[in-house]
């Protein structure tokens, strides 16, 4: 099982961006943005950290697979790409 912490904070973020997108709450991901809430932004990781590492139904491959799929989505839309390396460079800065 791969742990959340196992995957890089640019790979987590195509997570979370995806899954916000997936989810209808692009205005949650502009309103980090706009803000600069670094905390809202950390908060949310820590969610997704919780519901990944108590996830014992995906197997490694299925993990890698969702993983790879949120990269890719998140790589090639004109949005979110922009919107995960903004994300990035806030948690960078902090």
């Amino acid at each position: 099982m791969c742990k959340w912490d196992d995957i890089s904070l640019q790979q987590q973020l195509d997570v979370l961006v995806y899954d916000m997108i997936e989810g209808g709450h692009w205005g949650t991901l502009e309103s980090w943005k706009d803000k600069r809430d670094t905390e809202g932004l950390q908060r949310e990781l820590a969610k997704k950290k919780q519901i990944w590492d108590q996830n014992k139904l995906l197997s490694v491959a299925a993990q890698d697979a969702y993983i790879a799929n949120s990269t890719f989505y998140v790589s090639f839309d004109h949005r979110a790409r922009p919107m995960r390396d903004f994300l990035l460079t806030l948690l960078s800065t902090r």
